[in-house]
């Protein structure tokens, strides 16, 4: 599915605007974004997403050729404050979000 040096962006539903979910929430969080991919055409992968420094683990999706205005956009419609961009082969990189995220 990833072709070389192909961007990647990687994006969760969990725990919308800072604020922990029950597991049962962010399933459902991640079920209307994983349909919103679906329904845009876009190809994912279903990933487990570290964040440096924290314990645990988020449920994420990592998408193949999606624009940053793309992932800013799922950002503000799911209440998250960043996500990555990576390139196989080459580091991460996290793009944060600004107070729009939380203006919705």
């Amino acid at each position: 599915m990833w072709r070389e040096k192909q961007a990647i962006v990687i994006v969760t539903a969990w725990n919308p605007n800072f604020t922990p979910a029950s597991p049962d929430e962010n399933h459902r969080q991640n079920l209307a974004l994983k349909t919103c991919l679906q329904d845009v055409g876009k190809k994912f992968e279903e990933i487990l997403a570290f964040w440096p420094g924290r314990k645990g683990f988020e449920q994420s999706f990592a998408v193949a050729e999606m624009a940053d205005s793309e992932a800013r956009q799922l950002c503000i419609r799911f209440g998250q404050a960043a996500y990555f961009k990576a390139n196989r082969g080459e580091c991460v990189e996290l793009v944060r979000m600004g107070p729009e995220v939380f203006a919705r």
